[in-house]
């Protein structure tokens, strides 16, 4: 069902007129001039922790730009190789030139600031397009597009506003019609016409809606009628060359053809609307495939490429209404049921899936190949000094042990005892003997080896070994933790009760007759009586979320709570002292991580945002505060000799050592699937084992090559170790 009303096509008379910058309201301001400065040559892991959620190409399928909360991605298509990451620039909206000069980002979190950095000169700008103020009230930022020649940009917010890209002053702005917004779903209805500095706009009418969005059993409704505006725009006159409106289903996708005489429009039924530009028809089709269709895009023989987020991809042919399936592995691929996103190069050469955020793959049509972008990077479980200053770095199969300036290997079978992701204790396990242990990160030591069976599901092990904490099923759907002598685990275990809930992290005090308890579901930290069962106490910790904390001594424990630190004294309940951060307004991240230094003079936290702070016990406020990853901290351990402190993130991938009076890094080390591994440090010298380099690679300006150009310069196992010593160079 569709209903399309075309108007008279007029040539309007080319006017050369005098354009004005606005400059009202601030919203030309630079920022107060603010720029950032990006590095011209730079040594980096491809790929590692990305964590993407959004994908597109340039206009011209030349360049690649992926989003999520590690920062936005430029990569080059031609090498399948990672350009450059802005690490703190999470694009909600993002545009790249067609030559890959200019990268344009929106985050909703910059409060109305758009940032257009420069791949030539190596800057960043800030451009403030509305008031902080107004972001509380809805306002955004959608559609950025640049022209191919770069002299223009456009983007939506309220109206469509045209900027030269030279001086980014804003020339013109674009009145869509009433009650009308940008159509912004998987592919956002705002782009320059390739070869041309014509705006092409895709709108809908907020208030026309027929029938109800979602059915009365709550689902989709997928005979939902919207109403829609398809303009060609003239940025000069502002008026439209070409406007079409048509009544149809919800609109997924478009793409426009190679000549710019069709657009094809993809509804949310597998149907089609293509539209003849130029004699201003519109034509009705249908996909017949099982599956639902998420993106298409033209391709050079006039046939609409197709895909969808379980993998299939195909062919529509308008001419005679028929399609093809391609056969790929792209579905055996996935580490997910579907990927998150995916994105077709105009020219429909390439497709781009996101599967599970941390894995990126490349599906060129012509050759039927399927490349992996991103990394094959091991999550990491932990690090511990061992005597002296040697690094044990710890992954779901391997511990890599320092030695000189490399690292040797030891296959074994590790996980975590707690379903929490910041586990201090873990299970090993020697792959020939079988033999188990329980090893505690904190204390760098092992609390227990012996007999643990398959179905024995330890949440943690007293610091002298000889006690375990289980959840034990009671009822149907109740569940109780229960505390076993590991000597006899035949005996009868204490149950505690009322823990029903709990058991995310678990510390053991007073000679282990007593026992500090957070819960899963629960905001509660409970004190039991490990002899008895019974419940003693109860924290006074304020509605806060305190899962990470730990003892200083039998009497004294320290809690992160709402961002804050507290001191408590455990044998009066009450609280000692507090350690809030410098500038506190409430506001906060919740702690995730607390490392005492050797000795216990300072203390480390680590929270969900990826920022790990330094503290002195004798000040309330932090000494330093540093960002080394982008989400949650699931490990932090001093250096023997308290300067340096590792660290260690949920997908960050990757371990870094830092300056604990500085933050400043020093060194990086990243373990790969097939058990190569890299160390490599801010000036780009590296080590790794025979094959590990083939994961670096070199940004020169806006061109990325592999290392191995470069590897005589930077390959110098003797400065990294240097580095890993401590030594300051």
């Amino acid at each position: 069902m569709c209903k399309n009303h075309i108007k008279p096509f007029f040539l309007k008379p080319i006017l050369f007129v005098l354009i004005l910058t606005f400059s009202s309201c601030g919203l030309m301001e630079k920022d107060n001039g603010k720029t950032e400065d990006i590095s011209p040559t730079e040594i980096f892991i491809q790929g590692v922790g990305l964590n993407v959620q959004r994908v597109a190409f340039n206009s011209d399928g030349s360049r690649l730009i992926t989003s999520g909360n590690k920062g936005t991605t430029i990569w080059d298509m031609q090498a399948k190789k990672e350009l450059i990451n802005l690490y703190n620039n999470d694009a909600h909206s993002s545009a790249v030139s067609k030559s890959g000069r200019y990268l344009i980002t929106f985050n909703p979190a910059d409060h109305g600031l758009i940032k257009i950095c420069d791949l030539t000169t190596f800057k960043i700008h800030s451009l403030r397009i509305f008031d902080k103020e107004e972001s509380g009230y809805g306002r955004y930022i959608s559609g950025i597009t640049i022209s191919d020649d770069e002299k223009y940009f456009a983007l939506y917010s309220n109206k469509i506003m045209v900027f030269d890209l030279e001086s980014l002053s804003q020339i013109n702005h674009i009145e869509l019609k009433s009650r009308h917004y940008l159509f912004d779903y998987r592919k956002q209805g705002l782009s320059f016409l390739p070869g041309t500095n014509d705006l092409l706009s895709i709108s809908y009418d907020i208030s026309f809606s027929e029938p109800d969005v979602v059915t009365e059993e709550g689902d989709l409704n997928l005979n939902q009628i919207d109403h829609y505006s398809v303009n060609i725009w003239d940025i000069k006159s502002k008026e439209p060359k070409i406007e079409i409106d048509l009544n149809c289903n919800f609109i997924l996708s478009y793409a426009l053809s190679p000549d710019n005489k069709k657009l094809a429009l993809l509804l949310i039924n597998k149907e089609l609307r293509i539209i003849d530009i130029i004699n201003r028809t519109v034509n009705n089709h249908r996909i017949e495939v099982e599956r639902d269709i998420d993106a298409i895009s033209y391709t050079n023989d006039g046939s609409i490429l197709f895909a969808n987020r379980k993998g299939i991809i195909g062919r529509y042919y308008s001419d005679s209404k028929k399609h093809i399936i391609i056969n790929t592995d792209i579905r055996s691929r996935f580490r997910a049921y579907s990927c998150s996103d995916l994105a077709i190069a105009n020219d429909g050469e390439n497709i781009v899936f996101c599967s599970g955020y941390s894995t990126l793959l490349l599906y060129n049509v012509a050759d039927n190949e399927t490349t992996l972008l991103t990394d094959e990077a091991k999550n990491l479980f932990g690090a511990y000094y061992d005597s002296g200053t040697l690094v044990n770095i710890l992954t779901s199969d391997k511990i890599f042990h320092q030695n000189g300036p490399s690292f040797n290997a030891s296959e074994v079978k590790i996980k975590q005892l707690l379903s929490y992701v910041c586990a201090d204790q873990l299970m090993i396990e020697n792959i020939f003997s079988g033999e188990k242990q329980i090893f505690d990160l904190n204390l760098a030591r092992t609390l227990f080896s012996g007999v643990i069976e398959e179905n024995e599901e330890y949440y943690a092990i007293t610091r002298d070994g000889k006690y375990g904490f289980k959840s034990l099923q009671q009822g149907e759907n109740d569940n109780i933790l229960a505390v076993y002598d590991m000597e006899n685990t035949y005996s009868n275990p204490v149950l505690l009760e009322k823990s029903g809930g709990y058991g995310i992290n678990i510390k053991v005090f007073n000679s282990n007759r007593k026992a500090i308890i957070a819960g899963f579901a629960t905001d509660l930290l409970t004190i039991w009586d490990l002899q008895t069962g019974e419940i003693i106490d109860t924290l006074d910790i304020q509605s806060g979320n305190a899962r990470a904390f730990d003892f200083i001594d039998d009497s004294k424990c320290l809690v992160g709570v709402r961002g804050i630190v507290r001191l408590y004294d455990m044998n009066s309940r009450n609280i000692i002292k507090s350690y809030i951060p410098k500038g506190y307004d409430g506001r906060y991240k919740d702690i995730t991580k607390i490392s005492f230094s050797p000795d216990k003079k300072y203390f480390a936290t680590g929270d969900t945002d990826g920022l790990v702070t330094i503290w002195s016990f004798d000040n309330e406020n932090e000494l330093v505060s540093f960002k080394t990853h982008k989400d949650w901290i699931t490990f932090l351990t001093f250096s023997p000799d308290g300067k340096n402190i590792i660290s260690g993130s949920y997908s960050g991938k990757s371990l870094v050592i830092s300056e604990v009076t500085t933050g400043k890094d020093i060194a990086r080390f990243v373990a790969f699937a097939d058990g190569e591994w890299i160390v490599i440090t801010p000036k780009g010298y590296f080590n790794a084992s025979p094959n590990g380099a083939k994961y670096l690679n070199v940004r020169v300006g806006n061109q990325v090559y592999s290392i191995d150009n470069f590897h005589e310069k930077y390959f110098n196992p003797a400065y990294v170790a240097s580095v890993l010593q401590g030594k300051r160079i």
